[in-house]
């Protein structure tokens, strides 16, 4: 399965695309947002950890990206939730 859509979250809009790894349950969604200060994209990966909760792989990124980290997770919880209640 892969994902694609689209979030807006605190002002900024992200573009998430998803991919599940045959034959195991993990999945991680590559992640983009422009980001107005410098002008440019700004790309991350987000993953499941062991207790099931969404992560930024860790990189320096922008602080409003890290103090969306949660909020990021939701949105995908909520794609995917939507995802297979559709099939």
């Amino acid at each position: 399965m892969t994902g694609l859509f689209e979030k807006e979250i605190k002002g900024h809009l992200y573009h998430f695309i998803g991919k599940h790894f045959a034959g195991t349950p993990s999945v991680r969604y590559k992640v983009k947002c422009f980001d107005d200060r410098i002008n440019r994209d700004v790309e991350f990966t987000l993953f499941l950890d062991e207790e099931k909760q969404w992560k930024i792989a860790a990189q320096d990124l922008p602080e409003y990206i890290h103090k969306s980290e949660y909020e990021l997770g939701c949105a995908i919880e909520d794609f995917e939730e939507e995802e297979l209640g559709s099939q």
